[in-house]
């Protein structure tokens, strides 16, 4: 475990050994209730979204936030959220070939 930089409420934020990023360490859960994040205004960023129940935009922030959360409403939520965004449908302009002289 690295140096600890920030604490809030049941959150540990810790600096990686290398440097590279930080983990984010629920300490309400077991050793799997933590994620590993590059920046640390990510890191309080992410917290207060689980603080308020906030689904994040984010894929990676998406999964971060399941792993760190120990509510199951707010898991359910996020996981509704990924369903909802898999079905979704994707816009693309395909190319006809056209040359323009």
């Amino acid at each position: 475990m690295g140096r600890i930089v920030c604490h809030k409420d049941n959150f540990i934020i810790t600096e990686e050994h290398s440097k590279r990023g930080y983990v984010v360490i629920n300490t309400e859960g077991t050793y799997l209730n933590h994620a590993h994040i590059k920046k640390l205004s990510t890191c309080k960023m992410l917290i207060s979204l689980i603080k308020k129940e906030i689904v994040p935009n984010s894929a990676f922030l998406r999964v971060s936030a399941l792993r760190l959360s120990t509510s199951d409403k707010y898991t359910e939520k996020i996981y509704r959220k990924i369903e909802k965004d898999s079905d979704r449908q994707y816009y693309r302009n395909i190319n006809k070939g056209v040359i323009r002289k």
